[in-house]
């Protein structure tokens, strides 16, 4: 590794040598994905762990003048506005040897074209669960939103894209339709207080039956672009707290939208 180094950089002490075996000890056949999730936490967290019980380099390992260091400190990871990346190694008894490469995911900004009005699904199992969980995504959105301490960019859009398309849909529903997260959140907290909802809230539970609405479940994707297509928003909420499956990403024809975290 440092002849290997040492033909493209002249910079020493910059690279960090690091061990999961040293927090957790041996793991077998384990110890490559052990070492990956280490390297991932590390990069969620931006810190470098300091190698546990290190006291004394092995005088055979010369690492003086050379681009590596054993890190003996809990640090900041940072490397001047680049994407971090880390190089993950495991060696097997059977001769296998893995090298890895894991390089941060750095978002590029895109230009948002927002919707006017967004509907914001949330699901539980119980109604008492759908209460809480409608609590915590209020208390998610101010603090990380509306806080005047903390202020974190948060698209209504990407929200909406994440709830409809990365959740399980489940019994106890409801759905919000807003134009804003400050609407959002005095919606959230108001069904969670048991609060009538306004007309653009609807709540409901799984019982979705064919004579409910004109059509058969052949025919409910026409009947919903249908809906999109004419900008009937209300409907398509309406039938889905009552169970009817829906096709989210045709409301997204146009627009640019992401799962968030």
């Amino acid at each position: 590794m440092k002849r290997a180094f040492k033909q493209f950089t002249d910079k020493t002490q910059f690279c960090a040598i690091g061990s999961a075996k040293s927090h957790i000890g041996h793991t077998g056949a384990a110890s490559g994905v052990i070492g990956l999730i280490k390297v991932l936490l590390s990069m969620h967290h931006r810190q470098l762990p300091k190698l546990l019980h290190f006291e004394e380099l092995n005088p055979a390992i010369a690492l003086f003048n050379s681009a590596f260091y054993i890190n003996n400190q809990h640090t900041e990871w940072t490397n001047n506005g680049k994407p971090l990346t880390a190089a993950l190694n495991s060696f097997g008894h059977s001769g296998t040897n893995v090298h890895l490469v894991v390089r941060e995911h750095l978002s590029v900004p895109q230009a948002k074209i927002e919707a006017d009005s967004l509907l914001i699904p949330v699901s539980a199992k119980t109604p008492e669960c759908l209460k809480a969980y409608a609590e915590k995504l209020a208390e998610f959105l101010e603090k990380r939103c509306l806080s005047e301490t903390i202020r974190e960019e948060i698209s209504l859009t990407d929200l909406a894209f994440t709830l409809q398309l990365g959740r399980e849909a489940m019994r106890e529903r409801c759905i919000f339709l807003v134009s804003n997260l400050p609407d959002l959140v005095a919606q959230l907290k108001a069904f969670a207080k048991g609060e009538t909802l306004n007309h653009l809230s609807w709540h409901g539970r799984l019982r979705y039956r064919k004579n409910n609405y004109v059509f058969d479940d052949n025919e409910s994707e026409q009947i919903i672009t249908q809906w999109i297509q004419q900008g009937k928003l209300e409907k398509i909420a309406a039938a889905w707290v009552q169970g009817l499956s829906i096709d989210w990403s045709l409301l997204y024809h146009g627009l640019t939208a992401r799962k968030i975290h």
